[in-house]
């Protein structure tokens, strides 16, 4: 029987399009791993993630942010990526140190083809990732 080494911690990346909901995913998942006491708000301004000024002020991710937790003794480190076009470079570099992507989009068929391109990056690269539609 070939047993899988268990590694102790992982890097995953949460992309998306601008607005998908990113920020709002990195605060629950640290949220529910005890990593912080309460839940952010981008529309507020006190998110892990943006807590550049550039960041509050727009109310959107402008650079690449890191936040880490634990959970069942494995240690993650999520890297929060800008959904908007002109931050997509940030996302492709930060996607080459991953071992896994989540990708957040809402289910309207012009948002989804905008994804074509980070989809393909994903696959041409095999970064296991998987998508959240909602």
């Amino acid at each position: 029987m070939n047993k899988k080494v268990k590694s102790g911690s992982r890097n995953v990346a949460i992309v998306g399009h601008y607005l998908s909901g990113k920020s709002t995913l990195l605060e629950s998942l640290l949220f529910v791993t005890g990593a912080i006491s309460r839940k952010g708000n981008v529309k507020d301004g006190n998110t892990v993630g943006d807590s550049a000024n550039e960041a509050r002020a727009r109310r959107m991710s402008v650079e690449v942010s890191v936040a880490n937790t634990e959970y069942e003794n494995t240690s993650f480190t999520f890297i929060d990526c800008p959904g908007s076009i002109e931050f997509a470079q940030e996302t492709y570099n930060a996607l080459m140190g991953v071992d896994a992507a989540i990708v957040l989009c809402e289910p309207i068929r012009d948002r989804v083809l905008t994804l074509a391109p980070l989809f393909k990056f994903l696959d041409d690269w095999e970064i296991p990732h998987m998508a959240r539609l909602g």
